[in-house]
Protein backbone atom coordinates (compact mmCIF):
# COMPACT_ATOMS: atom_id res chain seq x y z
CA UNK A 1 0.00 0.00 0.00
CA UNK A 2 1.04 3.59 -0.53
CA UNK A 3 0.94 6.04 2.34
CA UNK A 4 -1.63 8.77 1.79
CA UNK A 5 -0.22 12.28 1.91
CA UNK A 6 -3.06 14.78 1.98
CA UNK A 7 -0.69 17.65 1.08
CA UNK A 8 0.26 16.21 -2.32
CA UNK A 9 -2.06 16.96 -5.20
CA UNK A 10 -3.27 14.88 -8.11
CA UNK A 11 -0.86 16.54 -10.51
CA UNK A 12 2.02 14.75 -8.79
CA UNK A 13 0.51 11.46 -10.01
CA UNK A 14 0.28 9.93 -6.54
CA UNK A 15 -1.98 6.88 -6.54
CA UNK A 16 -3.81 6.63 -3.23
CA UNK A 17 -4.62 3.17 -1.95
CA UNK A 18 -7.32 3.23 0.74
CA UNK A 19 -7.77 -0.55 0.77
CA UNK A 20 -7.23 -1.85 4.31
CA UNK A 21 -8.23 -5.36 5.44
CA UNK A 22 -10.49 -5.58 8.49
CA UNK A 23 -7.88 -7.41 10.53
CA UNK A 24 -4.09 -7.20 10.37
CA UNK A 25 -2.68 -10.33 8.80
CA UNK A 26 -6.09 -11.48 7.56
CA UNK A 27 -5.81 -13.79 4.55
CA UNK A 28 -8.07 -14.56 1.60
CA UNK A 29 -10.06 -11.34 1.92
CA UNK A 30 -11.67 -9.98 -1.26
CA UNK A 31 -9.73 -7.35 -3.16
CA UNK A 32 -12.08 -4.37 -3.26
CA UNK A 33 -10.21 -2.65 -6.09
CA UNK A 34 -10.02 -5.70 -8.38
CA UNK A 35 -11.95 -5.24 -11.62
CA UNK A 36 -14.01 -8.37 -12.22
CA UNK A 37 -15.76 -7.44 -15.46
CA UNK A 38 -14.92 -5.93 -18.84
CA UNK A 39 -15.95 -2.35 -19.39
CA UNK A 40 -17.19 -0.86 -22.62
CA UNK A 41 -14.59 0.49 -25.04
CA UNK A 42 -14.88 3.79 -26.87
CA UNK A 43 -11.36 3.98 -28.35
CA UNK A 44 -10.39 4.26 -31.99
CA UNK A 45 -10.32 1.22 -34.23
CA UNK A 46 -6.97 -0.35 -35.17
CA UNK A 47 -5.16 2.02 -37.51
CA UNK A 48 -2.58 -0.46 -38.83
CA UNK A 49 -2.16 -4.21 -38.44
CA UNK A 50 0.66 -6.14 -40.12
CA UNK A 51 2.97 -9.11 -39.66
CA UNK A 52 6.11 -8.44 -37.63
CA UNK A 53 9.45 -10.24 -37.61
CA UNK A 54 9.14 -14.02 -37.74
CA UNK A 55 11.11 -16.27 -35.40
CA UNK A 56 13.59 -16.95 -38.21
CA UNK A 57 16.26 -18.21 -35.79
CA UNK A 58 13.87 -20.69 -34.12
CA UNK A 59 14.76 -19.27 -30.71
CA UNK A 60 13.08 -20.88 -27.71
CA UNK A 61 11.64 -18.78 -26.17
CA UNK A 62 11.53 -16.16 -28.95
CA UNK A 63 11.87 -13.23 -26.48
CA UNK A 64 9.96 -10.76 -28.64
CA UNK A 65 10.31 -7.03 -28.16
CA UNK A 66 9.18 -3.96 -30.05
CA UNK A 67 8.63 -0.24 -29.77
CA UNK A 68 7.09 2.51 -31.85
CA UNK A 69 8.28 6.03 -32.60
CA UNK A 70 6.78 8.87 -34.62
CA UNK A 71 7.70 7.24 -37.95
CA UNK A 72 8.92 3.71 -37.24
CA UNK A 73 8.07 0.41 -35.63
CA UNK A 74 11.19 -1.51 -34.52
CA UNK A 75 10.54 -5.21 -33.89
CA UNK A 76 13.06 -7.65 -32.36
CA UNK A 77 12.76 -11.43 -32.04
CA UNK A 78 15.66 -12.60 -29.90
CA UNK A 79 18.61 -12.13 -32.29
CA UNK A 80 16.93 -10.68 -35.39
CA UNK A 81 15.10 -7.44 -36.07
CA UNK A 82 13.06 -5.64 -38.70
CA UNK A 83 12.30 -1.93 -38.94
CA UNK A 84 8.97 -0.94 -40.47
CA UNK A 85 7.30 2.32 -41.27
CA UNK A 86 3.97 2.85 -39.55
CA UNK A 87 2.05 1.52 -42.54
CA UNK A 88 3.84 -1.84 -42.23
CA UNK A 89 6.32 -1.43 -45.08
CA UNK A 90 9.74 -2.98 -44.37
CA UNK A 91 12.51 -0.39 -44.26
CA UNK A 92 15.31 -2.68 -43.02
CA UNK A 93 15.60 -6.37 -42.29
CA UNK A 94 15.10 -8.87 -41.08
CA UNK A 95 18.80 -8.87 -40.11
CA UNK A 96 20.74 -10.22 -37.16
CA UNK A 97 20.98 -7.89 -34.16
CA UNK A 98 24.75 -8.44 -34.10
CA UNK A 99 25.09 -6.47 -37.36
CA UNK A 100 24.67 -3.25 -35.35
CA UNK A 101 27.98 -4.02 -33.59
CA UNK A 102 29.91 -5.37 -36.59
CA UNK A 103 33.67 -5.01 -36.07
CA UNK A 104 33.50 -4.69 -32.29
CA UNK A 105 35.24 -7.27 -30.07
CA UNK A 106 33.22 -9.84 -28.10
CA UNK A 107 30.27 -9.36 -30.45
CA UNK A 108 28.30 -12.61 -30.42
CA UNK A 109 24.53 -12.71 -30.77
CA UNK A 110 23.52 -14.48 -27.57
CA UNK A 111 19.98 -13.10 -27.57
CA UNK A 112 17.55 -11.31 -25.23
CA UNK A 113 17.68 -8.21 -27.43
CA UNK A 114 15.67 -5.21 -26.19
CA UNK A 115 14.71 -2.10 -28.16
CA UNK A 116 13.20 1.10 -26.77
CA UNK A 117 12.28 4.46 -28.23
CA UNK A 118 13.58 7.31 -26.06
CA UNK A 119 10.79 9.81 -26.69
CA UNK A 120 12.48 12.62 -24.73
CA UNK A 121 15.56 12.51 -26.96
CA UNK A 122 13.86 11.19 -30.14
CA UNK A 123 16.42 8.38 -30.33
CA UNK A 124 16.40 4.58 -30.30
CA UNK A 125 18.18 2.31 -27.80
CA UNK A 126 19.07 -1.31 -28.59
CA UNK A 127 20.77 -3.91 -26.39
CA UNK A 128 21.73 -7.55 -26.76
CA UNK A 129 23.62 -10.07 -24.66
CA UNK A 130 27.00 -11.33 -25.84
CA UNK A 131 28.63 -14.33 -24.17
CA UNK A 132 31.69 -15.22 -26.29
CA UNK A 133 33.05 -17.60 -23.62
CA UNK A 134 29.74 -19.19 -22.59
CA UNK A 135 29.16 -20.72 -20.07
CA UNK A 136 32.17 -18.87 -18.63
CA UNK A 137 32.70 -15.14 -18.24
CA UNK A 138 33.34 -12.39 -18.71
CA UNK A 139 29.88 -11.59 -20.05
CA UNK A 140 28.96 -8.57 -22.15
CA UNK A 141 25.97 -6.37 -22.87
CA UNK A 142 26.16 -4.78 -26.31
CA UNK A 143 24.38 -1.43 -26.34
CA UNK A 144 23.65 1.09 -29.10
CA UNK A 145 21.94 4.47 -29.34
CA UNK A 146 20.84 5.81 -32.71
CA UNK A 147 22.64 8.95 -33.85
CA UNK A 148 19.38 10.41 -35.16
CA UNK A 149 15.63 9.73 -34.96
CA UNK A 150 16.07 7.29 -37.87
CA UNK A 151 16.87 3.76 -36.60
CA UNK A 152 17.90 2.67 -40.10
CA UNK A 153 20.82 5.10 -39.95
CA UNK A 154 24.04 5.19 -37.91
CA UNK A 155 24.43 4.16 -34.27
CA UNK A 156 26.74 4.94 -31.36
CA UNK A 157 27.94 1.61 -29.93
CA UNK A 158 29.34 0.22 -26.68
CA UNK A 159 30.00 -3.06 -24.91
CA UNK A 160 29.69 -3.28 -21.13
CA UNK A 161 31.41 -6.07 -19.23
CA UNK A 162 29.82 -8.08 -16.41
CA UNK A 163 31.57 -10.55 -14.14
CA UNK A 164 28.22 -12.26 -13.52
CA UNK A 165 25.81 -13.61 -16.13
CA UNK A 166 23.21 -10.75 -16.62
CA UNK A 167 20.26 -12.83 -17.77
CA UNK A 168 16.93 -11.53 -19.12
CA UNK A 169 17.77 -7.80 -19.09
CA UNK A 170 14.91 -5.28 -19.18
CA UNK A 171 15.57 -1.67 -20.11
CA UNK A 172 13.97 1.66 -19.21
CA UNK A 173 14.53 5.26 -20.31
CA UNK A 174 14.47 8.28 -18.04
CA UNK A 175 15.76 11.85 -18.06
CA UNK A 176 18.90 11.16 -16.02
CA UNK A 177 19.92 7.67 -17.18
CA UNK A 178 19.07 4.52 -19.03
CA UNK A 179 18.12 1.92 -16.43
CA UNK A 180 18.25 -1.86 -16.65
CA UNK A 181 17.32 -4.79 -14.44
CA UNK A 182 18.67 -8.31 -14.90
CA UNK A 183 18.95 -11.65 -13.14
CA UNK A 184 22.53 -12.28 -12.05
CA UNK A 185 24.14 -15.72 -12.02
CA UNK A 186 27.72 -16.78 -11.22
CA UNK A 187 27.18 -19.14 -14.17
CA UNK A 188 23.99 -20.14 -15.96
CA UNK A 189 22.87 -22.09 -12.86
CA UNK A 190 23.88 -20.36 -9.59
CA UNK A 191 21.47 -17.48 -8.96
CA UNK A 192 22.84 -14.43 -7.11
CA UNK A 193 19.88 -12.03 -7.21
CA UNK A 194 18.60 -9.09 -9.20
CA UNK A 195 20.99 -6.52 -10.62
CA UNK A 196 20.07 -2.87 -11.17
CA UNK A 197 22.12 -0.92 -13.67
CA UNK A 198 22.30 2.77 -14.58
CA UNK A 199 23.92 3.90 -17.84
CA UNK A 200 25.19 7.43 -18.51
CA UNK A 201 22.43 8.56 -20.87
CA UNK A 202 23.83 12.05 -21.55
CA UNK A 203 27.20 10.62 -22.56
CA UNK A 204 25.59 7.99 -24.75
CA UNK A 205 23.36 10.46 -26.58
CA UNK A 206 26.50 12.41 -27.49
CA UNK A 207 28.38 9.27 -28.55
CA UNK A 208 31.00 9.45 -25.80
CA UNK A 209 33.06 6.22 -26.08
CA UNK A 210 33.83 6.47 -22.35
CA UNK A 211 30.15 6.33 -21.28
CA UNK A 212 29.92 4.46 -17.98
CA UNK A 213 27.54 2.13 -16.22
CA UNK A 214 26.98 1.51 -12.51
CA UNK A 215 25.78 -1.90 -11.34
CA UNK A 216 24.03 -2.47 -8.01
Amino acid sequence: SLTVDEDRDEEEKVIWNYFKPDKPGQKNYPDTVCQRFFGTTTGDSIISNFEGTANINNAIPPDTYGDVGPNHYFHVVNISFTIFDKQGNTLLGPVGTGTIWNGMPNNTSTGDAVVLYDDQADRWVLTQLSFPNYPYGPFFLMMAVSQSPDPTGSWYRWEFQFNEFPDYPKLGTWRDAYYMSCNLFTNPINYLGIGAVAFDRAAMLSGDPAARMILF
